[in-house]
């Protein structure tokens, strides 16, 4: 197991078991103060897997803030990369993909999640 960049939310793990790796991701406390819906944002996820341009969920702990997906393998773009158009005509084509779906039910809800974050950081 090797530890990927994390970011405030969740602390990121690099997991190889036999030929296959994964990613796990750990809540962090400020996930669990925000009060993230891990089971909407799987759902999302076995959406985008379903139609090939994300990897497979492998588990889901929304309880202990517990999430592995397949791993993904890629690389970071180069600086002239960043500046040529082709590459980032590339990436807008993919990036339109997951956004043309159909979102899984219930729907995501941007107003209502911002409500709760707000209510949830109220007492802190």
């Amino acid at each position: 197991m090797t530890e990927l960049a994390g970011g405030p939310t969740n602390d990121s793990y690099l997991v190889e078991r036999g030929t296959d790796y994964f990613v796990l991701r750990i809540d962090t406390d400020v996930a669990r103060a925000l009060r993230f819906d891990r089971s909407a944002e799987a759902r999302i996820l076995e959406r985008v897997a379903e139609q090939g341009i994300g990897p497979p969920l492998e588990h889901l702990d929304a309880e202990r803030g517990l999430l592995i997906t397949h791993f993904a393998d890629g690389r970071a773009w180069t600086p002239t990369e960043m500046h040529d158009p082709a590459p980032i005509a590339r990436l807008a084509h993919v990036l339109r993909r997951p956004h043309a779906l159909e979102p899984p039910r219930p729907a995501f809800d941007p107003p209502g999640l911002i409500a709760r974050y707000a209510h949830s950081l109220r007492p802190a």
